[in-house]
């Protein structure tokens, strides 16, 4: 049985892309070692991405001016199948 993820269209592109750069900065060599010690201070799973966004980790961890990971977050909606959008 052959399995294929389910295309999910994106609405607010922008919008997710600032968020990815932010996600893919936290990850990144320079920043993962920082990023982590900082959800190990806090007691945050790194699967728990809502308790991430409510402590601002990934604005403490990107820097950038302006940048706010919730709203953004807040702004992408859910679409498709079992969601209410």
């Amino acid at each position: 049985m052959i399995f294929e993820q389910a295309a999910i269209k994106i609405e607010k592109i922008a919008e997710f892309q600032e968020l990815q750069q932010a996600v893919e900065k936290a990850f990144s060599q320079d920043s993962i070692e920082r990023f982590l010690k900082s959800l190990r201070r806090s007691k945050i799973r790194i699967r728990d991405f809502d308790a991430i966004l409510v402590t601002k980790t990934l604005e403490a961890v990107t820097r950038w001016p302006g940048f706010n990971a919730q709203r953004l977050y807040g702004a992408l909606t859910l679409s498709g199948p079992g969601t209410d959008a």
